[in-house]
């Protein structure tokens, strides 16, 4: 058991504090310590992270219409995000009108995603999709983790998968995350 001098000097002050006294007085208790606070911040990506996810970014932008961005930091449990808006409205209630283009654009923005994070020395964890609805106010997004998104990639692109199911399994595997 270590002991340090903060104890032995507690104990000897309580021990002096005894002596003298009548009956059998016990030292008063050792002050409670508090344990410290531990706040961990987001860590700050460095140079250059940001100008390898901004070039991501740039290549997503050129493969389709929406904008695509990250973040200077990571998220809290330390993985980066590439995200991707949509500037129509996407994410609607099965049998809406124009439905099939809206999955066709999610798909869409998955493989630009995918392709355009590969070979990349800056290892991109996930992706976030919204909508205008999503990116004003309380910002929330459709998050898919990029290995699954890759997985779904290659299947689609080898024919193991319809583009119909390509996108079932997408939405099945992402989810909605909302951030202030």
């Amino acid at each position: 058991m270590n002991t340090t001098l903060f104890q032995l000097s507690w104990s000897a002050a309580c021990a002096l504090a005894c002596i003298g006294t009548s009956g059998a007085a016990e030292p008063p208790a050792p002050p409670n310590k508090v344990p410290a606070l531990t706040v961990e911040l987001p860590k700050i990506l460095q140079e250059d992270e940001q100008r390898v996810l901004g070039e991501i970014a740039r290549k997503i932008e050129g493969t389709l219409s929406g904008k695509a961005s990250s973040e200077k930091t990571r998220d809290p449990d330390g993985r980066l995000g590439i995200y991707i808006d949509c500037p129509n409205p996407f994410l609607t209630p099965p049998g809406t009108p124009g439905m099939d283009v809206r999955k066709t654009w999610v798909l869409l923005a998955i493989f630009a995603a995918v392709t355009s994070t590969e070979g990349s020395p800056v290892v991109v964890d996930y992706i976030g999709l919204t909508d205008p609805e999503g990116a004003n106010g309380k910002r929330w997004f459709y998050e898919l983790d990029m290995k699954a998104a890759a997985g779904v990639q290659k299947e689609v692109f080898s024919g193991a998968l319809t583009m119909e199911q390509g996108y079932e399994k997408i939405i099945a595997s992402w989810r909605r995350v909302t951030r202030a």
